[in-house]
Parts: structure tokens; C-alpha cells; sequence
């Protein structure tokens, strides 16, 4: 017993002679959009995105428009999402060339994948077909089409994929793109890879919803559609896109409806993928969802760990760290490192976690001293506390608690 109290005195001792360091923090809070009351900003999880360098904010606007009788009578009115670019050093906006969204969860699904190139110049997206001439795009009548858009030249290009749905997005490279369309009716599509420049398309073996581009290898995070006799069942896999072929199939509940609307999310070494998992259970005689996060170690093809409660919103600053945060992005969110297991809580209880680029988290809030709106802060290490016994610097004598 006593070599026991030694060794723990010992190890408590060398603790705070090296200096304990706290969890990471958040700093340098600054508001990027505010609330102004005329339109509505979208705040939810995946409603924005950073470009990856820093210059450009992709973000929803959401605007009511009064639909005519000839749209279904009685005349109503109906929410469209806008996605506008906002300027970070001017903080002028520029609503994107293309028709809005009626639906909500189609530019969720784009802001969620790699939509900005890797310098940050162009956006590649599926915008719909404004066959009305309205600028609004009806996902019930009308279809959708890749289209890549560079942001210096406000150009907008339309590639030759047509379809019920569409969604486009960067390869891990920033030079190429995957692309996936869907006829709705039918549940058939198509993967398509193509280089950036000059279109050429290719398909390939299988085909879903592209849910996570992984950025050290030619691998793809992948939802497949549902099969014929078991619709209620998605098989979540990973596909090399070089080789087309699938590679690994990733364990999830047969009641998992989250990895449509919550993107999978890749550590910035490519190595760890997060995404979130439902499954329901009896609670005092009622049946409830219980969210979960899974980590998949792409480099030993197996399960590396369970976060239990919530869902992933983006990489941290670490190179095997991701931020999470509950349900639908809202509450306290918190750091967790997939190598090591160690989580460390984020920000406040007011705050909804939107996306996180590294050591940049988007987020919106409502301070009580600030204006509603989306703010952008760093993810940034706390400073170790000085060994005991030690001086503070410009302090007159005393020692640092």
C-alpha cells in the first residue's frame, strides 16, 4: 500500500512540475452575418460553409415567396433557400446564378460535401432547372443539372448531367468532381467522375448518395439506395473511386435514417471517418431514438470507437480530431480526438453548431451582450498552467495556483 501511495504522490507531483494544460477553447468570436430582419438567415446545422481559404461564406437566406393559385389553390405561402455568397472582407453578398431551392434539405446536402474547390474559387453544386423562368426551382416538376461556378469570373457552367436530382461535388484533389443523379420514380441513378477542365465522363459500378470525400485517398463515403425488398434498409459503405469497387460496408442500425440529412465527416489525415447512427430503444415503455456517433479506422478497416449522443459537424484543427455536437447541432458542443478517446466541451448551451473547417467553427448564437446571427471563432489550445513553485512573470514574488 505504501509503494502504491509513493508512486501515486510521484506521478502528482511530475504533473504539476510539467504544467497541466486545459482543453481547447474557443477564441476570437466574430460576427459574420446578423439578423436583420428582412430575410431570414438559415442557422442549422450544415446551412453554411467556410471556403477553404477564408475569403468566402456560403450561406442559405431564407425567403418567403406567395405561391399563386395556379400551384395549388388556395394561394400560400411557401419558404425558398436561397444560397448567397458573402465577401468576408467587403461583407457584400451575392445571391448564386442559379434557382432557389424549395426545399431545404437539397442545399443542406450540398454544404455539407466538398463543394469549394481546394483554393477556394469555385463551388460546384446540382441547382435546378428553372423551366418556369420564375427563379424558383419545384423539385415536383422540375429537374436538376451539375453546374461549377467560379467565383472571380462569376461564371456559371453547366455540365451535360441532367436528372430528378443531382448532386455534385469535389474530388479530394479539388480538380475533379463526382457526380450523382437520380431519377426519383424510378430509385435508378448513376456516379459519374469527371475532370475539372474539360468534361469526360465516366460511370461507375455503383451508384448513391455521395456522403463524404475522404481527403487522403480516392475513397468515398457512400449511401446506398435502398434495396427492393427490404426499402426501409441503406447499406453505408466505402467505394475507391479509382478502382470501382467497394471496399468496406460500415456497420449502422437497420433504423438509421441519419446519414441523409447528417453528413459523415473525415478527419483532416483522412484516416478516421464520424458519422452518425440511430437506434431505437424502450424507455419506460415508449420507443425513442437514441443518436449516436460512430469512427470508422479507414487504415484497419474496423470500428474505432462510439461517441454516444451526438452527431458529427466537421473536422477540428487536430489531425484526428472532429467536432460534435447534439442532434440537429444544437447545445454544447465538444472536440473529440478519434486516436486518443480524450473529449474536451466547446463554446455554450445557447449556441447551434453549424460546420467546422479545421480550427475555424461556424456557429450560431445569440449573445447576451451581442447580435443574433452566425459567428465564425478559433479552435485554439489552452495555454499550460505554470509549474508550481514558479514565479509569474511580472508578478512581485508568490507562486502561481
Amino acid at each position: 500500500m505504501r509503494r502504491v501511495i509513493v508512486l501515486t504522490t510521484l506521478g502528482v507531483l511530475a504533473l504539476i512540475s510539467a504544467g497541466v494544460a486545459d482543453g481547447p477553447k474557443l477564441a476570437k468570436p466574430k460576427l459574420l452575418i446578423a439578423d436583420d430582419g428582412k430575410t431570414e438567415v438559415a442557422k442549422f446545422m450544415h446551412s453554411a460553409r467556410l471556403s477553404p481559404n477564408g475569403k468566402h461564406l456560403l450561406y442559405m437566406r431564407v425567403k418567403p415567396v406567395e405561391l399563386s393559385a395556379q400551384d395549388g389553390p388556395p394561394a400560400r405561402e411557401r419558404r425558398f433557400y436561397h444560397l448567397t455568397l458573402r465577401d468576408l472582407k467587403t461583407g457584400k453578398d451575392k445571391p448564386l446564378p442559379i434557382p432557389a431551392y424549395r426545399d431545404g434539405g437539397i442545399p443542406v446536402y450540398m454544404l455539407s460535401g466538398k463543394i469549394f474547390d481546394s483554393g477556394g474559387g469555385t463551388i460546384a453544386l446540382g441547382a435546378g432547372v428553372d423551366a418556369s423562368g420564375d427563379g424558383l426551382y419545384d423539385d415536383r416538376t422540375e429537374k436538376m443539372q451539375a453546374v461549377v461556378y467560379d467565383i472571380a469570373s462569376e461564371k456559371l457552367t453547366k455540365l451535360p448531367v441532367n436528372e430528378s436530382a443531382v448532386l455534385a461535388t469535389f474530388d479530394r484533389t479539388g480538380k475533379g468532381l463526382i457526380i450523382m443523379s437520380m431519377s426519383r420514380g424510378e430509385r435508378q441513378g448513376k456516379l459519374l467522375t469527371t475532370p475539372l477542365g474539360k468534361p469526360k465522363l465516366r460511370q461507375l459500378g455503383k451508384w448513391g448518395l455521395p456522403r463524404g470525400v475522404c481527403p487522403a485517398a480516392d475513397v468515398l463515403a457512400m449511401l446506398l439506395p435502398p434495396d427492393r425488398d427490404r426499402p426501409s434498409r441503406s447499406k453505408f459503405v466505402l467505394y475507391d473511386l479509382k478502382a470501382d469497387k467497394q471496399i468496406a460496408e460500415l456497420p449502422v442500425h437497420e433504423q438509421n435514417t441519419k446519414l441523409d440529412d447528417c453528413c459523415p465527416q473525415w478527419t483532416t489525415n483522412g484516416r478516421y471517418l464520424y458519422y452518425a447512427d440511430v437506434k431505437l430503444e424502450m424507455i419506460d415503455g415508449r420507443q425513442e431514438r437514441k443518436y449516436l456517433t460512430r469512427i470508422w479506422d479507414r487504415t484497419k478497416g474496423r470500428e474505432a470507437g462510439i461517441v454516444p449522443d451526438v452527431v458529427p459537424i466537421g473536422p477540428g484543427p487536430g489531425k484526428s480530431t472532429m467536432v460534435v455536437a447534439k442532434d440537429r447541432g444544437r447545445g454544447q458542443m465538444s472536440l473529440h480526438d478519434a486516436a486518443t478517446g480524450d473529449s474536451h466541451t466547446l463554446g455554450k448551451e445557447t449556441m447551434t453548431a453549424i460546420a467546422a473547417e479545421g480550427k475555424y467553427l461556424l456557429y450560431a448564437d445569440k449573445p447576451a451582450d451581442g447580435k443574433s446571427g452566425i459567428y465564425m471563432a478559433e479552435i485554439v489550445a489552452a495555454k499550460k498552467d505554470k509549474p508550481a513553485g514558479k514565479k509569474e512573470a511580472g508578478a512581485k514574488g508568490g507562486t502561481v495556483k
